[in-house]
C-alpha cells in the first residue's frame, strides 16, 4: 500500500470518527466514491473505536513509510523462521511466506507492523486471534503453530495453505452442486467447531476461504472473531457447550460498530447489533448463494446501498437464477439468508445434518442413474422389449408411471419461513395460501399472489390461527377458517382487493362454495364431534352430508366433485388423521375409504372429476397420490425426502400446486449461563395438548431433563406426529440416554422421587395405552389397562390418573394397584392437564355449560369430591418440579408474542393461590397476585431461577408447481 493510499485512509477515517456512529457508513461510502477496497480498509480500522483512536495517534506519513518498506523484512528471522516473501497486507496485519528451518517446511507468518507495537488495544487483538486459533484445532481451520516476538514485533506462525481462495475460484463462474455441497459442508464443520467454543467468526467471505488442490477447505482470518465475553472459552467454561449445537452467547461490539465485509454481513451486523452463531450462518448463506449462482446475493453501488439490500431485500432464490440448483439446496440457502435470526438454522450442527442429507440423496440418485445406464447399455434390446411389455401392462392394470423429477418442479413462493394450504382461483390466475408453519391450522396470515410471478401480498394482519383458504366462485373474496383457544372454528371472508376481513359464519370451518348460493362446511357439535353439512349462503336449509360415528371424530375438510355429486372427506378419529373418505353429497350413506392406506390430510379433484388426489403418508412420509374415480388403484405422484401437503389442481390438469418442506424442533435449556441446546439429532419436543395435557420435563432440583425425540417419517399424523422415543439428559454431566427404547411415547410423567415413570404409547394401529415402568429398569414396563387412554399423571398414595376415551366422551380415570380403572370425576372433559403435587386437584379443560358459545374453561376438580374451581378461560396450569410454585401459561392474540409463562408462589399447605372467583380471564386478573417470574413464551420453569426449558421449532415450506404425467 502506497503512502498516498494510507493518507486517504487517514483522512477518511479521521473525518468518519467526528460523526455519529449511525452516520458513518453513509459518509464512508460517499468519501470512498465506489472504491470498495478503500472502504473496506477504513471500515476494518473503524471496527473498534479504541483501535481506531490508537491508529490516528500515528502520523499518516510515518505509517505509510512503515508499510511501504515491506521489503525490509524479507530475509529477517523470527525464531526458527526466515521471511521469504510478502503474501498480503491489510488492516489486521501483514502476512508473509517463511521457511521453518527446524522442520524444513513453509509457513505463513502474520506480523503486527512495528508502528502498532506500542498500541495496547492492537496488541490485545493480535494476541486474541492467536488464542482463538490455538483453541480451534480443526482440519478445516487454518492452524497456528506458535506466537513469536522478535525485537518487540509480535508474529503469528500459521499453516501455509496453498491454493486459490474461494473468491478466486468464483471468478470463473458458479460451481457445480456437488462442489458447492462439499465446500459448504467443510465450512459448516469449521463453524461448528468454532461455535462449540463460543467463537463467532464475524467476517466469513470467499476471500477468507481457501480451497486446496485436493479439494480441502480451510477457513482463515479470525482477526474479527469474538466470543461471548470477548475472551477464549476454556473447556467447561460458560461458552463451552460440547454438544456441538448450541448457539454461543452474543458477541458485543462497540455501539454502532459495523464489523465484517459489506456484501456478506448479516442484518444484525449491518445495524451494529449483537451477533451470535446465526450471524456466521447468514454470511455462509451469502457465500453459498454466490457459489451456486456466480453472483453475490446482495449488491449495490455504495456501502449504504448494499446494507439497505441486506436489511430490506430478498434476493431471487438460487434456483431462480440457476435451474440446476436442487430444490432442497435452494431452500437451505434461503433459510440461511432469513432476515430474522430465529428463522435461520439454529446451529451449524443442524445445517451440517441437512447438507449431509442432501448430499446423500443426490449420491443415491446418481448411483441409481449410473446403474440404470449401465444396464441399458448392456441389454438395450431386452430393455426395449421389457419396456413395451411394461407399457402394455400399465395400459391394462393401471401401474403408475414414474413420478416427475424434482428438477421439473417450479418454485412459486420464496419465503425463508413457511407457506402452506395453497388454493387457486377458478381461472387459475390467482393463488392464495397461509404464511404459517403448520399444514393444519396455524398462526399466520392469508396471502394473495398473482400468477405466475406477482408479488405476494398479505390480506390479513392478526394473530389468529387459520386454516383452508378458498376462493369464491367469482374470485372476488377468500373464505378461511379461524381457530381460537376455546377451539371455536369460524369462517371469515376477506375481499381480494382492498378490503377488511370480517366474520361470516360462526361454528363453520373448511368452507368451500358449491355455487354462488350453496356452500359446504364442517360444523362442531358436542365436545369435539364435527360433521360436514351443506347449506345456502345464509346458512338456511342446512342438511348433513357426512356425520362421523363417534363423539371424538372430526371431519375437518371436505372437497366436492366438479358435478357436486360426491365429496372427499379428510377426517380424524380421536384425534388421528385417517384414510380419506368418499361420500355421496346427499348424505344417504357414510361412503367408503379411498386413496392409499395411510393418513390423508387433504384432497382434490381433477377438473373433469375422473381423478381424486390425496396428500397421504402411506409410503412413510407425506406425498401426493391419485386414484381414478371411484375405485381405481392408488398411484404415487411425488417422492423424495421432503414432504408435500395441500393440493391445488390447475384448471388445465397439467400440474398441481402443493406445499413442500419440513419442520425441525430442539430442546433448549436456559440458566445463569444463558441458552444451550440439549437435544441432538431428530425432532425433539415436550408433549402437550391434545394427547398429553401438561408435561413436566424437569426433575426435582432441575437435575434431569426428559423429552421426546422423533426420527424419520411420521406414521400416525395428528397423534403420531406427537409421538417419539423418550430420552433423558443429566444436566450436571450432560450424559444422555434413551429411557424407553421401542415405545412410541405420546405423554409421560415421572414420579417426584424419580423412581418410576408412567407413560402413554401407541400400539400398531395408532391407539394409545397406559404403561408403568421403573425408571432404572425400562424393560420391565407393563401395560396397566386396555382402555384407549393418554395424559397419565401420578397422584398421591400410588394413584395414577389418565384421560380415557369412551363412546360417550372423555373422562378422567383413577387407577390403583390391581384394580380396574374408575372415573375420578363425572364431568366429560376435553383435555386432562395435570394433578397437583399433593394429589388434591385434577386440572382439566372442559366445555362451558353454554356449549353454543364455544367457550372452554380450565377447572380444578377436588379428588376428595366437591365442586370444581375455575382457574382460567384459556391457559395451561402446572407446578414447578418441587411443587413449591404454580405455573400459569397465558395465550395471547398477538402473533409476535406467542404467550407468557408466570410463576406464582404458594402459601404453605396450599396447592393453589387465592385466585379471583371467575379465575384468570385476562392479565388484569393478575393484579394483586405476587408473580415471582414473568417469562415470554410457553416455557417450563425449573425450581431455581432463572432455569427454564423451551422447545424451539423452525419450519421451512414453500409452494411449488408439480407437473403431472399423463394418466395411464
Amino acid at each position: 500500500m502506497t503512502p498516498e493510499r494510507w493518507a486517504d485512509v487517514d483522512r477518511i477515517l479521521n473525518a468518519a470518527l467526528t460523526r455519529e456512529p449511525h452516520a458513518r457508513a453513509a459518509f464512508i461510502a460517499d468519501a470512498c466514491a465506489g472504491d470498495q477496497a478503500l472502504s473496506d480498509e477504513v471500515e476494518s480500522l473503524l471496527a473498534e473505536e479504541a483501535v481506531a483512536a490508537d491508529f490516528l495517534s500515528v502520523p499518516a506519513a510515518a505509517l505509510a513509510e512503515e508499510i511501504a518498506t515491506d521489503t525490509s523484512i524479507i530475509g529477517r528471522r523470527f525464531g526458527p523462521y526466515t521471511i521469504t516473501s510478502l503474501l498480503g497486507a491489510g488492516g489486521m496485519g501483514e502476512v508473509y511466506r517463511a521457511r521453518d528451518g527446524q522442520l524444513d517446511r513453509d509457513v505463513a507468518i502474520k506480523i503486527l507492523p512495528p508502528i502498532f507495537t506500542t498500541h495496547s488495544d492492537r496488541l490485545v487483538r493480535f494476541e486474541r486471534e492467536a488464542k482463538i486459533l490455538a483453541a480451534l484445532n480443526h482440519p478445516h481451520i487454518g492452524a497456528i503453530y506458535g506466537l513469536e516476538d522478535v525485537d518487540g514485533i509480535p508474529a503469528l506462525v500459521l499453516e501455509l495453505v496453498e491454493g486459490p481462495t474461494l473468491a478466486e475460484r468464483l471468478s470463473d463462474g458458479p460451481l457445480t452442486t456437488i462442489e458447492a455441497l462439499t465446500i459448504a459442508r467443510q465450512i459448516t464443520e469449521a463453524l461448528e467447531a468454532a461455535h462449540e467454543l463460543g467463537i463467532v467468526h464475524r467476517d466469513l467471505k470467499p476471500s477468507n476461504i481457501k480451497v486446496t488442490g485436493s479439494g480441502a477447505v480451510k477457513l482463515l482470518d479470525f482477526g474479527l472473531a469474538k466470543n461471548a465475553d470477548g475472551g477464549i472459552a476454556e473447556p467447561g467454561s460458560v461458552a463451552d457447550t460440547r454438544g456441538g449445537s448450541a448457539a454461543p452467547e452474543p458477541a458485543r461490539s462497540s455501539p454502532g460498530a459495523v464489523l465484517g465485509t459489506a456484501a456478506y454481513m448479516s442484518p444484525e451486523q449491518a445495524r451494529g447489533e449483537v451477533v451470535d452463531a446465526r450471524t456466521d450462518l447468514f454470511s455462509l448463506g451469502a457465500v453459498l448463494y454466490e457459489v451456486l449462482t456466480g453472483r453475490p446475493a446482495f449488491t449495490g453501488a455504495t456501502l449504504p446501498a448494499i446494507q439497505h439490500a441486506i436489511l430490506t431485500d430478498s434476493p431471487p432464490s438460487p434456483r431462480t437464477v440457476h435451474r440446476a440448483v436442487p430444490i432442497a439446496l435452494d431452500r437451505v440457502v434461503m433459510t440461511l439468508l432469513a432476515k430474522e435470526r430465529e428463522a435461520r438454522y439454529r446451529s451449524a450442527t443442524d445445517l451440517r445434518h441437512e447438507l449431509v442429507r442432501i448430499a446423500d440423496t443426490i449420491a443415491a440418485g446418481r448411483s441409481h442413474g449410473q446403474l440404470r445406464r449401465w444396464r441399458v447399455a448392456a441389454v438395450a434390446g431386452a430393455v426395449l422389449a421389457i419396456s413395451l411389455g411394461i407399457a402394455a401392462l400399465r395400459w391394462t392394470t393401471g401401474v403408475p408411471a414414474p413420478p416427475p423429477a424434482h428438477d421439473d418442479y417450479q418454485q412459486i413462493t420464496h419465503f425463508a419461513d413457511s407457506a402452506t394450504s395453497p388454493a387457486l382461483s377458478p381461472d387459475g390466475r390467482m393463488l392464495t395460501f397461509i404464511r404459517g408453519a403448520s399444514t393444519f391450522h396455524t398462526r399466520g396470515q392469508i396471502y394473495l399472489k398473482m400468477l405466475p410471478d406477482g408479488e405476494p401480498a398479505a390480506l390479513t394482519a392478526d394473530g389468529a390461527n387459520k386454516m383452508s383458504p378458498r376462493f369464491s366462485p367469482d374470485s372476488s373474496q377468500i373464505a378461511y377458517t379461524t381457530v381460537n383457544g376455546d377451539f371455536a372454528w369460524d369462517t371469515w371472508v376477506v375481499p381480494v382487493r382492498d378490503g377488511t376481513p370480517k366474520l361470516w359464519l360462526s361454528n363453520a370451518s373448511g368452507l368451500s362454495w358449491l355455487s354462488e348460493t350453496q356452500i359446504l362446511f364442517s360444523e362442531l357439535g358436542r365436545g369435539l364431534h364435527m360433521k360436514v353439512v351443506a347449506a345456502d349462503a345464509r346458512r338456511e336449509a342446512v342438511r348433513a352430508v357426512y356425520t362421523p360415528a363417534h363423539e371424538r371424530d372430526m371431519a375437518h375438510r371436505s372437497y366436492a366433485s366438479p358435478d357436486h355429486q360426491w365429496v372427499l372427506i379428510a377426517e380424524m378419529e380421536s384425534p388421528v388423521w385417517q384414510q380419506c373418505r368418499l361420500v355421496p353429497i346427499d348424505g344417504r350413506s357414510a361412503g367408503s375409504r379411498v386413496g392409499p392406506e395411510g393418513q390423508c390430510t387433504s384432497a382434490a379433484w381433477s377438473a373433469d372429476g375422473t381423478w381424486m388426489y390425496f396428500s397421504s403418508n402411506s409410503s412413510g412420509s407425506f406425498h401426493i397420490w391419485r386414484q381414478r374415480f371411484p375405485d381405481g388403484p392408488p398411484e404415487q405422484v411425488t417422492r423424495g425426502t421432503d414432504e408435500e401437503e395441500g393440493i391445488a389442481l390447475d384448471p388445465d390438469g397439467r400440474s398441481l400446486l402443493t406445499s413442500i418442506g419440513n419442520r425441525r424442533s430442539s430442546i433448549w435449556m436456559h440458566d445463569a449461563r444463558g441458552d444451550r441446546e440439549v437435544s441432538r439429532e431428530g425432532y425433539a419436543f415436550v408433549p402437550g395438548i391434545p394427547n398429553s395435557g401438561t408435561t413436566q420435563p424437569l426433575s426435582v432440583g432441575d437435575r434431569s431433563l426428559f423429552y421426546l425425540v422423533r426420527q424419520g417419517a411420521v406414521r400416525f399424523a395428528g397423534v403420531g406426529e406427537r409421538a417419539g422415543e423418550l430420552w433423558m439428559t443429566d444436566l450436571k454431566t450432560n450424559s444422555r440416554r434413551s429411557v424407553l427404547p421401542g415405545h412410541r411415547v405420546i405423554s409421560f410423567d415421572v414420579s417426584r422421587d424419580g423412581s418410576r415413570i408412567v407413560f402413554a404409547a401407541l400400539d400398531e394401529r395408532g391407539a394409545s395405552h397406559i404403561w408403568l415402568a421403573p425408571l432404572d429398569r425400562p424393560s420391565a414396563a407393563r401395560q396397566l389397562a386396555a382402555i384407549d387412554a393418554d395424559s397419565p399423571h401420578f397422584g398421591a398414595a400410588g394413584d395414577i390418573y389418565f384421560r380415557g376415551t369412551e363412546r360417550e366422551g372423555s373422562f378422567i380415570y383413577r387407577l390403583r394397584e390391581n384394580r380396574a380403572p374408575q372415573k375420578a370425576a363425572e364431568q366429560n372433559v376435553l383435555f386432562f392437564m395435570t394433578v397437583s403435587p399433593d394429589g388434591a386437584w385434577l386440572i382439566a379443560m372442559v366445555e362451558a355449560p353454554d356449549a353454543a358459545s364455544g367457550r372452554r374453561g380450565i377447572l380444578a376438580f377436588p379428588t376428595a369430591g366437591g365442586n370444581p374451581v375455575q382457574l382460567c378461560d384459556n391457559c395451561e396450569i402446572d407446578w414447578t418440579p418441587s411443587g413449591a410454585s404454580l405455573v400459569v401459561r397465558l395465550t395471547t392474540e398477538d402473533r409476535h408474542a406467542p404467550g407468557r409463562t408466570l410463576v406464582l408462589p404458594l402459601e404453605p399447605g396450599r396447592a393453589l393461590p387465592r385466585l379471583p372467583a371467575q379465575g384468570i380471564r385476562s392479565p388484569a386478573d393478575l393484579v394483586g397476585l405476587h408473580v415471582l417470574r414473568d417469562i415470554d413464551g410457553f416455557v417450563y420453569p425449573g425450581d431455581v431461577a432463572p432455569v427454564y426449558v423451551a422447545a424451539r421449532t423452525t419450519t421451512n415450506r414453500n409452494i411449488y408447481r408439480v407437473p403431472l404425467r399423463e394418466p395411464n
